[in-house]
């Protein structure tokens, strides 16, 4: 399993920023295109979404643009990350419900608003999360420079959970029950 971080194109809004990136891993815009509609009818299995008042997506995408807009001094209010298991894994929706769980904790993130996806479009099966950065309560962003080293850190602890595969030249593991850097020769 890999977890990366999809770097923001910049520019534009927060607005744009976050209805652009909840669009796309939701396909929302698409569903009314007919082309579009037989061309990735297959891609998405599931969405959802965590942290808001509203259980629609037009609602939640409405709140997390509200929130991000609360937060003058964030420029980068939203974060993109994509879970991918390996080719011959397939998890369930409990597991992959639980994987968000664990990436969220390891982030420190799991009070935050987060709208997924989970696509099936490619040989690996994986999980587009949109979180927002900003903290609903306190409405400051978290110092995201170590975040990848953390979302590795989940990965461990995920496929010690589910019991997948792990990469080859995987940072991390878990040794009794402790997430440990690997070092590699």
């Amino acid at each position: 399993m890999i977890a990366k971080k999809v770097k923001c194109k910049g520019g534009g809004s927060k607005a744009g920023r976050v209805s652009g990136l909840v669009e796309y891993i939701t396909q929302e815009k698409d569903k009314d295109n007919e082309k579009d509609k037989k061309k990735d009818k297959n891609k998405i299995d599931y969405c959802g979404g965590r942290g808001f008042l509203c259980d629609d997506l037009r609602s939640q995408k409405a709140e997390m643009i509200a929130l991000a807009s609360d937060a003058p001094k964030c420029t980068n209010p939203i974060t993109h990350w994509v879970m991918s298991w390996n080719e011959k894994e397939r998890p369930t929706r409990d597991q992959v419900e639980a994987a968000i769980d664990i990436m969220l904790d390891e982030l420190g993130m799991s009070d935050h608003q987060a709208v997924y996806a989970a696509h099936q479009d490619t040989d690996n099966y994986h999980v587009h999360l949109a979180i927002n950065r900003v903290h609903p309560d306190t409405l400051k962003a978290p110092n995201n420079f170590r975040d990848v080293e953390l979302a590795h850190k989940a990965v461990a602890r995920i496929e010690q959970i589910q019991g997948w595969q792990p990469e080859q030249r995987a940072r991390y593991e878990v040794i009794d029950g402790q997430t440990q850097r690997i070092q590699h020769q």
